[in-house]
């Protein structure tokens, strides 16, 4: 601040010539930090860089002060500014730490900030949050274990399957849920009596209800993700890992074995235009599975 203040002092009392690097350097200090005109800052400090070589202290500064600018206006030139700091005048040492300091600042990630959207004895985690953020699925046991839908924007809870009454059958209940990738369904384990589950569909609006899989066998099923396109749904299946075909209900067994557990909560999909992945991880391992479209999937 010192140096600011000795080169804002003598350019304005004139002691030194008009134009002169030093004087260039006065002005443009004196629009940065006094009038806060950073845009003629900036071309002031240009016009300092733009002088003959000579005081290269001077123009290493010009150059560090010029990144400052950019940096408080938001834009992506600090950081070549600073870099030039580093590149150009690599002999001045105190102004290329500065620089230094400032880079570091820019690469480092910004605080991710966190908030809490929904607390209290209603609020679980066995569903899914739509592709918006906006609504989250959650198991209502108010109700009796309805599925139901929260608007976090809001905090508007509404249900969405209403199969629960005074004299209703306790095993029959929701259990797991995940929002299609166009947020308009849901697709959701429906428990029907004890050891036998549905995997179900129902629109977010609460219509279109229907089954979409049944096992004959006494077995669990949870989804688990839905494929980028919504056509099919990666789920556990009697301790397979499979596709479930949102058209027609039909599956596709990807791998099965003793590594299969009940609930795979790590599963997840992703897709490209021509191939699709699907992958398991474990505290020991991970299982990934490619194909291309209509073509069985494959182990890798």
């Amino acid at each position: 601040m010192k140096a600011i203040v000795i080169w804002l002092t003598l350019a304005m009392t004139g002691a030194l010539p008009a134009q002169s690097p030093e004087a260039l350097l006065g002005a443009a200090l004196h629009q940065e930090e006094v009038e806060g005109n950073l845009e003629a800052a900036i071309a002031t400090y240009k016009k300092v860089l733009a002088q003959p070589a000579g005081n290269r202290a001077l123009a290493a500064r010009a150059q560090f002060r010029l990144g400052v600018c950019y940096e408080k206006l938001g834009q992506g030139e600090a950081r070549k500014a600073y870099e030039r700091v580093l590149s150009d005048y690599a002999d001045q040492r105190e102004v290329v730490a500065q620089a230094q300091v400032r880079l570091s600042a820019l690469r480092r990630p910004a605080a991710v900030a966190t908030r809490q959207i929904w607390a209290g004895p209603e609020a679980n985690g066995s569903g899914g949050v739509s592709p918006d953020g906006r609504l989250l699925t959650y198991v209502d046991w108010k109700s009796g274990g309805n599925l139901a839908v929260r608007d976090l924007t809001t905090g508007v809870n509404r249900l969405l399957t209403n199969n629960k009454g005074p004299q209703a059958d306790s095993s029959q209940f929701a259990v797991r849920s995940v929002v299609s990738p166009d947020g308009k369904q849901v697709a959701y384990t429906w428990s029907i009596k004890q050891d036998h589950y549905d995997l179900r569909l129902i629109g977010m609006d609460g219509s279109g209800a229907r089954v979409l899989y049944r096992d004959k066998q006494d077995s669990y099923i949870e989804p688990a993700a839905w494929s980028p396109d919504g056509k099919h749904i990666l789920a556990t299946v009697s301790r397979q890992i499979a596709l479930v075909s949102v058209a027609d209900g039909s599956v596709r067994v990807l791998t099965s074995g003793s590594g299969c557990q009940r609930r795979m909560p790590s599963l997840r999909m992703a897709a490209t235009s021509s191939m699709t992945a699907a992958r398991n991880q474990t505290r020991r391992n991970a299982t990934f599975f490619c194909w291309p479209s209509g073509a069985a999937a494959k182990s890798r």
